[in-house]
């Protein structure tokens, strides 16, 4: 049998279910003597753990790590893991779905392969005050009645940026930046996002094979060239539904989608939400 199947496997939305919100992005503070996790799982989100005080061990993947104050641990999606905390252990953790996590990823300027390989960042401490400052930005905004998805990914790019400049004297050259090319696909997807949508577009313009740019997406950023493009496009949409009198169809024809009802089947297929019920959920102008 596979060792993925042997272990019990946490959707983002079990997630939020077992939080009663419906957060992209979820911010925790907890301590040793109520949050444990003695059994191996793995989940299909990405989890940033900074532990402010206490010790105890963490195993990811099979490797073991012992914990001590202001160390971060980056999970992502599908490794193994689980810890044991001492009861004094206090815990920032935030949880980031797939989709905030490919904006987040864009920021880290270092290969994923790194991370996993080296899990475990210990963190100076302005820079872990500056990091847990954001985070508790972050649960400010989304605490606010008119909060802003902008603001927090903003303070997301700002955690991942800290995080890459403090590991970037940890690892070899070889490995401290995603390769020029990729900068010019994400320049790219920001200017032709609302109308060009296919690999193939982006990777002739780069003078690559579209599948050689998803290689490098898989590698670089844990995602593929397209879910690169559709979620620049998808943050676009939420905007233009929240912040905007436009009508639905009016926002659909803005990206070449001309079908009212291939743009709802679009949008609901990309966030779980309809257009209407989104706009209906998050839309600010009226409040």
């Amino acid at each position: 049998m596979n060792e993925f199947n042997e272990y019990p496997c946490f959707s983002f939305k079990d997630a939020q279910e077992f939080l009663s919100c419906n957060l992209d992005v979820i911010y925790l503070k907890t301590t040793g003597k109520s949050y444990q996790c003695h059994q191996p799982a793995r989940h299909d989100y990405f989890v940033l753990m900074i532990f402010e005080k206490g010790s105890g061990i963490n195993i990811i993947d099979h490797m073991e790590y012992k914990i001590t104050p202001l160390q971060m641990y980056l999970y992502f999606p599908r490794q193994i893991h689980y810890w044991k905390l001492s009861k004094d252990a206090v815990v920032h953790e935030v949880l980031i779905s797939k989709t905030q996590f490919n904006i987040f990823s864009q920021y880290l300027k270092h290969s994923f392969s790194y991370f996993k390989e080296n899990p475990v960042l210990n963190l100076p401490l302005p820079i872990f005050n500056k990091i847990v400052t954001e985070l508790k930005q972050i649960r400010n905004e989304q605490e606010r009645q008119t909060k802003m998805q902008e603001i927090i990914q903003y303070r997301l790019r700002i955690i991942s940026m800290l995080i890459s400049r403090e590991v970037y004297h940890k690892i070899p050259l070889k490995d401290k930046n995603y390769p020029p090319i990729l900068d010019k696909f994400l320049d790219l997807v920001v200017l032709k996002f609302m109308t060009e949508r296919s690999v193939d577009f982006y990777a002739k313009q780069l003078g690559i094979s579209a599948n050689y740019l998803t290689i490098l997406c898989r590698k670089y950023f844990a995602s593929t060239a397209k879910e690169v493009i559709i979620s620049q496009l998808i943050m676009d949409i939420k905007y233009q539904l929240s912040y905007t009198e436009k009508s639905i169809k009016e926002i659909g024809m803005d990206y070449c989608i001309y079908e009212l009802s291939t743009f709802s089947f679009f949008f609901k297929k990309h966030t779980g939400l309809s257009p209407r019920a989104y706009r209906s959920k998050y839309y600010f102008l009226s409040k």
